[in-house]
């Protein structure tokens, strides 16, 4: 009887993860899951987001920008325009970052959480993502 349920559990969160994302499901806010900094992205429904960043020991940095939506590709990609890489500082040594740290046009694959929570990856390989607080 336990395994049944152990097997019924484990469809339903496989289940929450394949769920097909929507546009609606994007806006909302959007925590760093690693890293020393508090970063959180706002992506508001209009097409705007704002970001504030806070390194411990450094003023807090605010910015702010646009967003769209690419569905051209398989899974849908969001763009943002002139967002700061911020957590570059954290991810890359310093001789090995190809730029220094500048607004850029970033565009990301959104997937879900095995929970069906909204995230999107800035290192796949080292599993750093923003990913959507609550529902």
């Amino acid at each position: 009887m336990r395994r049944a349920h152990l097997a019924t559990l484990f469809l339903l969160v496989a289940a929450c993860s394949a769920w097909p994302i929507n546009p609606r499901d994007v806006p909302g806010t959007y925590v760093m899951n690693r890293g020393r900094a508090a970063d959180t992205l706002i992506v508001l429904q209009q097409g705007r987001y704002r970001r504030v960043y806070r390194m411990p020991g450094q003023p807090v940095s605010i910015d702010s920008g646009t967003w769209s939506v690419d569905r051209s590709r398989r899974q849908m990609v969001i763009k943002f325009a002139a967002l700061w890489p911020r957590w570059r500082a954290e991810t890359e040594a310093s001789s090995l970052r190809r730029s220094p740290l500048a607004p850029v046009a970033w565009s990301v694959e959104l997937t879900r959480t095995l929970g069906g929570r909204v995230k999107f990856f800035v290192d796949e390989d080292l599993d750093w993502a923003y990913v959507r607080k609550g529902w």
